[in-house]
């Protein structure tokens, strides 16, 4: 998603909750026990809450080193590195934000 791109506000949708556990399934089997936890985040999460259409995460691991031991799984699973930072990795929907960002292919 660009800066240019208008963000779809929809009605809260059952099909989020299923979405966010096949995602995070496919990203825990990637990760491994670096994940060591995977959490449903941002306003999908929230049941009854009208939210953009994507389905925000927050993966948490003990440490970013050595950082391709994160990047390279989950590019290997569709996502792309763009920007290399420090800190936090959130896996926001088709993102992962840190100031390590990803995005899905």
């Amino acid at each position: 998603m660009t800066s240019n791109e208008l963000i779809e506000i929809c009605d809260w949708s059952a099909e989020g909750p299923e979405k966010f556990r096949m995602k995070a399934a496919t990203i825990r089997e990637a990760l491994g026990t670096r994940a060591k936890r995977i959490d449903h985040i941002g306003s999908t999460a929230i049941r009854g809450l009208a939210a953009k259409s994507i389905i925000d995460f927050q993966v948490s691991v003990d440490d970013f080193d050595p950082m391709d031991g994160l990047i390279e799984p989950l590019e290997a699973i569709g996502y792309v590195s763009i920007y290399h930072g420090s800190v936090w990795l959130n896996l926001r929907g088709e993102m992962l934000l840190n100031n390590e960002l990803m995005r899905s292919r």
